[in-house]
């Protein structure tokens, strides 16, 4: 209950503060004021004067009451004024941490074209040898960088070690979709590594009887899916046989997917974790954490992707 008060006055604050008015302005002035560390000594000593007087008094009339009433609501803007604050100062950490491991990731890519371009540039090159050299600048390899990156921003962030991520890509064989995983951040292969999932041909009536990630990818949405909850997770979820303890024991997940244009979706971007509220204490949480600490590798595979296609391109020429 406290904490949707909390979010209301949050939002109906943020949407005035972004206006160009009077109301904003002042909205703007007075969490200047109630951000500010010393706000609440001024407060306090100032309360402690006028009620202290009047109590000593003996003075327990309407001006009382008023007096207790203003100071309670100083005290509580003061809190909501410093919990934003420390939110921003969360989110501003967690955007930092999120452009380290881009910057790390576009490094890695970097210099897997640089020796791509060498190689395709050295004199007397066969074709089989620039297919070769063209082949090892894949999107896959890009794929297990973002992972293994991804993995220690989270594990930083969140200080847990308990943090899964996967990438799954979609593919068609003789007119029929599949799904297979094609990327994880744990340094043992997964048992369920390159197996193969029908995609339903529509997404109707298969909640809860295709693994989830086959029934995303059949929804063909490009909507971020989040299951905040183990309840959630268990009413959605079919366990795969082979990771049967760890599936069991998830507590939230995340789905991200990545549709270039005119493709659909082709990739899912998960991860997920066994530790309760690792990410969040409720689904808005989890999303405000997507945002600012998932979301900018997932449009960094959505750009490698469109440059590895370009790749492919080159190959089909060389053919």
């Amino acid at each position: 209950m406290r904490l949707n008060i909390y979010q209301n006055i949050k939002q109906f604050a943020i949407k005035h503060a972004s206006k160009e008015t009077t109301f904003s302005g002042f909205i703007v002035f007075l969490f200047g004021i109630f951000t500010n560390e010393f706000t609440d000594v001024i407060i306090t000593i100032i309360s402690t004067l006028i009620l202290g007087g009047m109590y000593a008094k003996k003075y327990f009339g309407k001006w009382f009451i008023i007096s207790a009433i203003i100071y309670c609501i100083l005290l509580l803007f003061s809190a909501i004024a410093k919990k934003y604050y420390r939110e921003k100062l969360f989110e501003s950490k967690m955007n930092r941490q999120a452009l380290m491991g881009i910057s790390e990731v576009l490094r890695a890519w970097s210099v897997c074209l640089q020796k791509c371009a060498r190689s395709i540039a050295a004199s007397n090159k066969t074709k089989n040898e620039i297919k070769l050299a063209l082949r090892n600048a894949n999107f896959q390899s890009v794929a297990f960088t973002v992972c293994e990156k991804l993995h220690t921003n989270l594990t930083k962030y969140c200080e847990s070690e308990d943090v899964y991520i996967t990438i799954y890509q979609k593919y068609k064989i003789k007119n029929k979709s599949f799904c297979k995983m094609i990327a994880y951040s744990i340094n043992n292969e997964p048992a369920t590594f390159n197996e193969e999932y029908l995609i339903p041909m529509s997404s109707e009536g298969q909640l809860g009887k295709v693994p989830y990630h086959s029934y995303l990818f059949s929804l063909n949405s490009t909507n971020i899916d989040v299951l905040s909850t183990s309840d959630a997770i268990n009413d959605k979820f079919i366990i795969h046989e082979k990771n049967r303890s760890r599936e069991e024991c998830l507590q939230q997940y995340i789905a991200i997917p990545i549709a270039p244009a005119k493709q659909g979706v082709i990739f899912l971007l998960q991860i997920d974790t066994c530790k309760e509220k690792l990410f969040g204490n409720n689904k808005n949480e989890v999303e405000r954490f997507i945002q600012t600490a998932i979301y900018p590798y997932a449009q960094f595979l959505h750009m490698i992707y469109e440059e590895s296609r370009v790749l492919e391109q080159l190959q089909g020429r060389i053919y």
